[in-house]
């Protein structure tokens, strides 16, 4: 049997322990898709910035592969 999971994040501090806790279970996912949510004008909105800025550091992790080394696919939404 094949597993896909698909895990949103926005504005998400603890995305590697979420990950790990994904990657720790006994029926591993066959692919792991990841969507970070952030509509453009948060780049922008001085309200919003915060979020932006933590989405980047959650994008960060993600290519770098630290929290989660077998994702098959980063989509930046």
């Amino acid at each position: 049997m094949r597993l896909f999971a698909a895990l949103p994040v926005m504005n998400e501090p603890n995305v590697e322990k979420t990950i790990q806790q994904i990657l720790d279970q006994t029926q591993m996912p066959f692919a792991l898709y990841i969507c970070v949510n952030q509509p453009e004008s948060y780049k922008t909105d001085p309200e919003k910035k915060h979020i932006f800025e933590q989405n980047q550091k959650t994008i960060e992790i993600i290519r770098r592969g630290e929290a989660c080394p077998n994702v098959v696919q980063l989509r930046i939404k």
